[in-house]
């Protein structure tokens, strides 16, 4: 029994060295590992110090583009390098005091009607600060050659918001390749409504080479017999740039078929209000089919055709399926895609309607939209002579 308690005791006195070891042991580790750890902070702290010095850019402004936006001379490429990515938030300062603080960083506009953003649009070589449907370069009284900074004010604040949105397209034919050649251009006629078969057209550019898809209009052109062209992209400046015009669109610009009617895309300002007017009215004086055009044949072109097609007498589902056929045609987003599709009706399409039928009523008759249509025409400028005539050659 004593024996058997020794072996216990002695037992003990072992166990008990052993932990007075492993807890020296431990203490020695604890001391070790703390000590990395500070190391390990100090160095984290020391490379977030860094990261955040090279997210701050200095930069001027480029130029001002054709929106009243302000392109900086920083490359795309660039400022992503740099660590600036889709959703995240940004302060921009000017040199002149103007701040735009916590504004998305976005590859679209993005927002709501009159706020800032940052963004690198499409295959832009140089970002730019815009306000969506405004002109950044008046509101801040802004000048080429002004000093800005970009920093980052919060990563990823705004990455849902990118990711809903997410609207981006390639200007490679192989990258549509499930797509007709008139798809890849979004060239369509528009069957709304009561307007005439073979009458009214629409598409991106055939004259501009910027999104690569010109030649592919002007085929369209030439198989629909296009008499009359109402460009909402270009004057007589911007056209006599372009390089490489393809031949029936030059052929149109030679025979004075073009209506050059470059606008904004700003739909409520008096300035687009009074270019749709002018524009109209003009192509009332000419012979159809008519083609409508602007860069991508989206917003501005857009708009007309769903003023256009109101007029005839076309409901809200109708106007909604050629709005959204430009979605697909550009961007590849279908009802599939459930929450982006709804997402641009209610973004894009549903102002759009609102402001041509002074309503959010989407259940308006095809009389009522017509009379919406004529009653947002008079109020812009157009007379009720020229809309009879519009009237006259699109409908039947």
């Amino acid at each position: 029994m004593n024996c058997e308690i020794k072996k216990k005791s002695g037992m003990r006195r072992w166990m008990s060295g052993c932990l007075a070891f492993v807890m020296l042991l431990c203490m020695a580790t604890m001391t070790v590992s703390t000590e990395e750890a500070k190391a390990r902070d100090a160095s984290d702290s020391a490379r977030s110090g860094a990261e955040e010095e090279l997210l701050v850019i200095e930069t001027d402004i480029l130029e001002q583009n054709e929106f009243g936006s302000a392109t900086l001379s920083i490359g795309s490429m660039e400022l992503l390098d740099a660590g600036f990515s889709f959703g995240d938030t940004v302060d921009v300062i000017f040199e002149n005091g103007s701040e735009y603080i916590d504004i998305p960083f976005l590859s679209g506009y993005y927002v709501k009607r009159g706020d800032p953003l940052l963004l690198i649009y499409g295959q832009e070589a140089h970002p730019f600060v815009a306000i969506n449907y405004g002109r950044i370069f008046e509101a801040a009284n802004l000048s080429k050659g002004m000093k800005a900074e970009v920093r980052m004010h919060e990563k990823g604040k705004a990455a849902d918001i990118q990711r809903l949105n997410n609207l981006e397209y390639t200007n490679e034919r192989t990258d549509y390749a499930e797509l007709e050649n008139a798809e890849f251009a979004n060239a369509r006629e528009i069957t709304v409504g009561k307007l005439k078969p073979g009458t009214l057209f629409r598409s991106s550019s055939p004259f501009s080479n910027e999104i690569g898809r010109a030649k592919y209009v002007a085929a369209f052109i030439e198989e629909q017999g296009i008499r009359t062209v109402l460009d909402l992209a270009d004057d007589e400046e911007k056209i006599s740039g372009y390089a490489d015009i393809p031949d029936a669109s030059q052929k149109l610009l030679d025979t004075g078929s073009v209506i050059l009617n470059r606008m904004t895309a700003d739909y409520l300002s008096e300035e687009f209000e009074t270019k749709v007017a002018e524009g109209l009215t003009e192509m009332s004086l000419r012979e159809g089919p008519y083609l409508v055009q602007c860069l991508e044949g989206r917003d501005r072109t857009g708009f007309v055709s769903a003023l256009l097609g109101a007029l005839a007498g076309a409901d809200f589902e109708e106007l909604e399926e050629d709005f959204m056929l430009s979605y697909k045609n550009i961007f590849k987003i279908t009802k599939e895609d459930a929450e982006r599709y709804d997402l641009i009706i209610s973004s894009y399409f549903v102002p759009v309607y609102t402001a041509i039928t002074g309503t959010g009523d989407r259940n308006l008759s095809g009389n009522e939209m017509q009379q919406a249509a004529q009653a947002y025409m008079e109020r812009i400028g157009i007379t009720k002579e020229t809309i009879e005539k519009l009237k006259e050659r699109l409908l039947n």
